[in-house]
């Protein structure tokens, strides 16, 4: 009986990671779709999208899998590329910045290097909630940036465990590549929905109760 749990056990363990490698094969040939600059916005959406129904329990067979990413895709691709282009021309400034300012040795130079990593940690807080959110509420466009740092804020060990999980990913995609290409994305966007995720239904279910007791 023992065995037959283990197996059971192995089984749940390659089905994961093979999902994983297939939600990731998802992200990389809908952003070539996209032409990678106006597919990687989308492609993300889809893929927080599917993990999100993943958490709930609601994905189905690989067509439904499939099914699920495309339909996602499709409908936030205009958002997504709004929410994809912002972000990298952000962070594109910041690059350009950060980059200008480490050629200068005047003392101004240093304070905006210092203040472009300040506000690139800041950001990137920001984006570990952002697509989260997105596929989690229904709020205009502008809320979901406001909505992530209040979120950040707010929930400090969810914020905290986001920025480890983002962390391990990288070392583990710069270690292990270029093996690591086929779970980076998926992995990254599992973890990152799963925890915000946790932290949403606990936050859903405070205001939840906070309007019973103020109608009793």
């Amino acid at each position: 009986m023992s065995q037959y749990r283990s197996l059971g056990k192995v089984y749940i363990g390659f089905e994961f990671i093979y999902r994983l490698v297939y939600l990731n094969l998802l992200w990389i040939s809908f952003s070539l779709f996209g032409g990678i600059l106006f597919g990687i916005g989308p492609s993300t959406l889809a893929l927080y999208h599917v993990n999100r129904k993943w958490l709930r329990k609601e994905l189905g067979t690989d067509r439904d899998i499939f099914k699920h990413y495309f339909t996602a895709y499709k409908r936030h691709f205009i958002t997504g590329n709004l929410m994809g282009l912002s972000l990298i021309v952000l962070f594109f400034i910041f690059l350009v910045n950060y980059r200008y300012a480490s050629a200068r040795s005047e003392v101004v130079f240093q304070f905006i290097q210092v203040a472009t990593v300040v506000l690139s940690f800041l950001a990137v807080i920001i984006l570990t909630y952002l697509f989260p959110l997105y596929v989690h509420y229904q709020l205009p466009l502008k809320a979901y940036y406001l909505k992530s740092w209040i979120v950040a804020l707010a929930h400090p060990i969810p914020t905290a465990l986001n920025l480890v999980w983002l962390v391990l990913i990288g070392y583990l995609t710069y270690r292990l590549f270029p093996f690591s290409l086929l779970l980076t994305m998926s992995s990254l966007a599992y973890g990152i929905m799963g925890i915000s995720y946790s932290c949403f239904i606990r936050n859903d279910q405070m205001v939840l109760d906070k309007d019973v007791e103020s109608v009793s």
